[in-house]
């Protein structure tokens, strides 16, 4: 879904501009026009993303209103916006797009607070732990279910180092990682431990500028992002802050990348909604 800015950024503004002034047919209906969408706090924090499938996706979403989702020109996209604006886990099963369709279960269930959405993803064990360390990071371990943990799979030495990281959320007890660098490093550590790079249960490295976001977020200090030295990994860790550990608009705006910065103005957008 990662696209590449191709015009430069005054052209852009323009055809913008005029996109959201004027409006024009997009699947078979009238573009919505700046004019006619309230000025509301939620919208204030849409209207700062930059590309116009992704601002309606964040009016849709936020708004809990998917009437925005019919400007979005992919069908895979617009069921996906259409089923995050309704949690209506429906508009997920008509999804034949890989990425949006493992995108809508993935957040759907987190949204809607409902794990067995993850069943019918390609991959539940990963759909899973992802459900439950989020909950981790956001400080909802009380929101883990013994249940929770018991679904993952434990066939294999890597999908064990999972199951004993819910344990460990769920109890926040560090000791239950069983020693495992990965498991340790969701927990609050020095930045001494960082210095020597371990590997996740899938066999990736998990380097510095790796560790030194899992220390940001179980630290809960932000500034530790500026450290990173990777521009990808730094705005990674920018936006699962705002994302899981406060929402903030000015973290978001320290992302370089457009569409990573999109994506964190919706999720404080979102944020703002829910309250």
């Amino acid at each position: 879904m990662k696209k590449i800015l191709l015009i430069i950024f005054l052209s852009l503004a323009v055809i913008t501009f005029i996109f959201f002034y004027f409006g024009k047919k997009r699947n078979g209906s009238p573009s919505l026009n700046l004019r006619n969408i309230p000025d509301t706090p939620i919208n204030k924090i849409c209207s700062k993303i930059s590309k116009p499938d992704d601002f309606y996706y964040c009016l849709a979403v936020a708004n809990k209103d998917k009437k925005y989702c019919q400007n979005l020109d992919i069908l895979g996209e617009r069921q996906l916006c259409q089923g995050m604006a309704t949690e209506d886990v429906s508009y997920c099963r008509k999804i034949q797009e890989s990425a949006p369709k493992k995108m809508c279960y993935y957040e759907l269930s987190f949204d809607s607070n409902n794990f067995n959405y993850c069943d019918e993803t390609e991959d539940p064990n990963d759909c899973y732990f992802a459900f439950i360390h989020r909950l981790h990071w956001e400080s909802r371990a009380d929101e883990i279910k013994a249940e929770y943990c018991e679904k993952l799979s434990d066939n294999t030495p890597a999908e064990l180092v999972l199951k004993n990281c819910c344990r460990a959320f769920r109890k926040q007890d560090s000791s239950l990682c069983q020693g495992d660098k990965y498991c340790l490093s969701y927990f609050k550590q020095p930045l001494s431990f960082c210095e020597i790079e371990f590997k996740t249960p899938e066999g990736k490295i998990k380097d510095k500028d790796d560790c030194l976001m899992d220390r940001a977020l179980s630290g809960k200090d932000s500034s530790l992002c500026a450290k990173i030295n990777d521009d990808e990994v730094r705005d990674i860790c920018y936006g699962n802050f705002s994302t899981h550990i406060t929402p903030d608009v000015s973290l978001c705006e320290k992302i370089t990348d457009e569409m990573r910065r999109n994506m964190c103005y919706t999720e404080v957008a979102i944020n703002l909604g829910e309250r």
